[in-house]
């Protein structure tokens, strides 16, 4: 028997299917606030070098690999979609980056880590998609 969706998953499903659509075309530059935004969230975190980085909805890894390369932070990529993680993977092993980026596939929900394992977590693509998240932050 299937379950029936509420709203907000048939939102984060959309987005999901919205983001592969535009990987498909070769559009993978899904990055909100471009590089000036990244780098005042640099700032804010106080990314440096063995900074350990928790990258929600790290999508096609560009966040999460800029960190690794500019900073030379550690750098979890967490993501909904398996697509989106065999590409971030795949990205981080042709730049060399594979022993700083890593990638996950799973919900944000439910996430696997234990508290406390990263020296700080960012997003900048989630809230961007998923605003009906607001309601428990």
């Amino acid at each position: 028997m299937e379950r029936e969706m509420t709203g907000g998953e048939e939102l984060q499903e959309f987005t999901v299917k919205y983001y592969e659509d535009q990987l498909i075309k070769g559009i993978e530059n899904f990055h909100p606030g471009g590089i000036e935004y990244t780098e005042k969230l640099v700032q804010e975190v106080g990314v440096r070098e063995g900074t350990w980085i928790l990258d929600v909805a790290s999508g096609s890894g560009e966040t999460a690999l800029y960190l690794a390369m500019k900073f030379r932070a550690e750098v979890v990529g967490f993501d909904l979609s398996e697509k989106m993680v065999a590409h971030a993977t795949g990205r981080a092993k042709n730049l060399g980056l594979s022993h700083l980026a890593s990638f996950r596939k799973g919900d944000i929900h439910k996430m696997p880590f234990q508290k406390g394992s990263f020296d700080a977590s960012i997003s900048e693509c989630y809230m961007a998609s998923n605003t009906h998240d607001l309601i428990w932050c």
